[in-house]
């Protein structure tokens, strides 16, 4: 792992900086490694991110291959990467060395071939593998610069460290944001400042909002939904709203910003018990089908909210036009939508391609 890159995981809050140079210096540790025939001890590897290797690893300066190591290795693990060898670079240095494609066939892990290849490892098969290596790289015309496994950060906020200094954070740096905030009796000011510690964090991919049984009412939906309208990277949304008192005009605010998402994949809404009657669903199902390519997962509950037959119908329009769903979850529970809003529901369902799951509650 080269200096750039331990800087980097170490301190993730920091700009992201320039790998193109990752790999040389990856491939010269192993080229190390494999002259010494054994491990960096862990001093030595964490001395290397900061000094030169002659002076981490004194005995190489009495080596017999002094030559390669000066202009080649030397050049892949300068901890400087500025002065550090670029994959072209290093290729064009390589070309010096006199390369014996023979020795190839001869190249075993077995401590006695190491023996037997003591005296050309170096000059002939590894500068020779190096060169393949990135031969083929080129030929592809695969892009060099290392492809870094980004790291998942989540922020989690709940009652209990929810503080002033939060929404005064400067560290905006996160994919995931939950706000967990079931049955705290949220006011409209309390929602105002959540929301106004909410839109900093415009570029999340994965967003989760409960706030059930906060009796909560228009104008703290307002808010809220402001304050998300621009997430337009959302991959994975929850929206939990149960037991408050949205109504059909909340449920026009939430649909403003649902709009806006262009790349749901799985998506959550739970607005049980929350008055919303069958325009309210119809509002929220028309907002579903603009996903109809994408989404894979979808669970909505709208539990005891009298959307009726009409409401059952709109939620059949909209899931039937899911066509990538793996996974569905539906409560109904409590809205007589009769046997018809059953068998609607029944008849769509049938028609979609589940491989996962299925839990349906009417």
């Amino acid at each position: 792992m080269s200096p750039e890159v331990f800087n980097y995981l170490k301190n993730n809050t920091i700009p992201k900086t320039d790998f193109s140079k990752a790999d040389v210096y990856s491939i010269g540790l192993l080229a190390i490694e494999a002259y010494m025939k054994r491990s960096l001890e862990a001093i030595q590897w964490l001395n290397l991110k900061t000094q030169n290797v002659f002076k981490v690893i004194p005995d190489l300066k009495t080596s017999k291959h002094q030559d390669f190591l000066n202009k080649i290795v030397s050049k892949m693990v300068e901890p400087d990467k500025d002065l550090r060898f670029f994959p072209n670079q290093l290729l064009n240095n390589l070309m010096a060395f006199n390369i014996d494609k023979k020795s190839l066939d001869h190249l075993q892990y077995q401590k006695s071939s190491f023996k037997s290849q003591k005296n050309k490892f170096f000059n002939n098969i590894f500068s020779y593998g190096i060169f393949a290596f990135y031969s083929n790289q080129l030929k592809q015309k695969q892009d060099l610069q290392p492809k870094l496994e980004k790291i998942f950060k989540k922020l989690n906020m709940t009652r209990q460290n929810i503080q002033k200094s939060f929404y005064e954070s400067a560290n905006y740096d996160y994919d995931s944001l939950t706000i967990d905030l079931i049955d705290q009796l949220v006011n409209v000011d309390e929602a105002k400042r959540i929301s106004n510690f909410i839109k900093v964090y415009h570029d999340i991919t994965q967003l989760n909002l409960n706030f059930s049984q906060n009796e909560i009412g228009v104008e703290e939906i307002q808010s809220i939904t402001n304050s998300i309208k621009n997430f337009i990277n959302i991959t994975h949304l929850t929206l939990c709203f149960s037991l408050n008192e949205i109504y059909t005009k909340g449920c026009k605010i939430i649909v403003s910003a649902l709009i806006n998402y262009q790349n749901i994949t799985h998506l959550t809404l739970n607005f049980g018990s929350c008055q919303i009657g069958p325009k309210g669903v119809n509002q929220i199902a028309n907002a579903i089908q603009n996903y109809q390519k994408i989404i894979s997962q979808l669970n909505l509950s709208f539990y005891n909210n009298m959307i009726g037959v009409e409401g059952a119908y709109s939620i059949s329009d909209a899931i039937v036009q899911q066509i990538n769903i793996t996974q569905l979850s539906l409560d109904l529970s409590y809205n007589e939508i009769t046997d018809i809003g059953c068998k609607c529901i029944s008849s769509t369902i049938k028609n979609l391609h589940l491989t996962l799951k299925l839990r349906l509650f009417l």
